[in-house]
């Protein structure tokens, strides 16, 4: 995987087991001196959460945010896994998207192109030969502007 932006681009934790991701959390979670990216928050144990039962454990459920743009079988399979979470004892409630969500998303867009152009900088200036467009964030969106001198 070529990360777009560093900060956001993250493969994460990848296995067929809950408890073999919470034993490699266990492992990752917390402090790393050799990491200036790392939090100094305790770590907690993922490995005794992961064996609980979804008994009376609270699940927020967005449905206007997925619904409109699911497919049908990405619906059922998420009907399906809430239905099997509320049979185990889980509370499942649907919530609304905070009114914060859309700037919170255009802030996210802001700091990916950011930091995609400084990454990909050395890719770009080869792909791009000058005289070339520049790319400028403009309230979240990209505005091309020639930069080439007129002769």
């Amino acid at each position: 995987m070529i990360p777009l932006a560093p900060n956001l681009d993250h493969v994460g934790i990848l296995a067929r087991w809950v408890a073999d991701v919470a034993a490699m959390l266990d492992v990752m979670a917390g402090a790393d001196p050799r990491e200036p990216g790392s939090l100094a928050a305790a770590s907690g144990d993922f490995i005794h959460a992961a064996a609980q039962t979804a008994r009376n454990q609270r699940i927020a459920l967005i449905p206007t945010v997925f619904d409109e743009r699911a497919t049908a079988e990405t619906q059922h399979a998420i009907g399906a896994a809430v239905a099997k979470l509320a049979s185990a004892g889980a509370r499942v409630e649907a919530v609304e998207v905070p009114p914060s969500l859309a700037e919170i998303v255009a802030n996210t867009g802001r700091e990916l192109i950011a930091e995609a152009a400084k990454v990909h900088r050395v890719s770009f200036l080869h792909a791009c030969p000058h005289p070339c467009p520049s790319h400028r964030l403009n309230g979240g969106q990209i505005e091309f502007k020639n930069l080439a001198k007129k002769e």
